[in-house]
């Protein structure tokens, strides 16, 4: 799977190599309680923060049945695609239709702005969390719209997660 990396024309971001190390070793042994930090590394200080890991837990399942380097690439297409569904969700509440949600969704679907960040920086975490942007525009809008304070707890969680995703 590598190889398509190795081989890319462009240039790829170094961070698909550091996710795939953190992802052999969740695979390995998945740490918990959850920490920041990976004991190998700066010399067993425990350096708390670091590469965000909450990406890692939501793929371990995943490296139940698949190598770690394939686990990531489904758990990136996953992503992708989530925020594919999100993104037609938020269009379509703000349209109110399901032709123009669509020709938007699909306008998003053939941009390289989307993938930019697995394809040109290699960065499996960004492309993980990128589903969030609309989910939190979505609530945010429904909040305005209705004027129901459930959506502004809604849209404060979604930002939330999306602070734990990447910090």
């Amino acid at each position: 799977i590598a190889r398509a990396y190795l081989t890319y024309p462009r240039p790829v971001g170094g961070d698909y190599y550091n996710a795939l190390t953190y992802a052999i070793h969740f695979s390995q042994h998945v740490p918990f309680p959850p920490s920041g930090w990976l004991a190998f590394w700066h010399e067993g200080i425990p350096v708390i923060g670091g590469y965000p890991t909450l990406v890692f837990y939501l793929m371990s399942p995943l490296f139940w049945f698949f190598e770690p380097a394939f686990a990531m690439e489904i758990f990136t297409i996953y992503s992708i695609l989530l925020f594919l569904l999100v993104s037609f969700l938020l269009f379509w509440e703000i349209t109110k239709s399901s032709a123009f949600s669509f020709i938007l969704t699909f306008i998003l679907y053939k941009t390289n702005a989307t993938y930019y960040q697995i394809f040109g920086e290699g960065l499996v975490v960004a492309t993980a969390s990128q589903w969030l942007l609309p989910l939190t525009l979505f609530f945010l809008y429904r909040f305005f719209r209705t004027n129901n304070n459930k959506y502004l707890l809604l849209c404060a969680l979604s930002t939330g997660i999306s602070l734990l995703f990447h910090p």
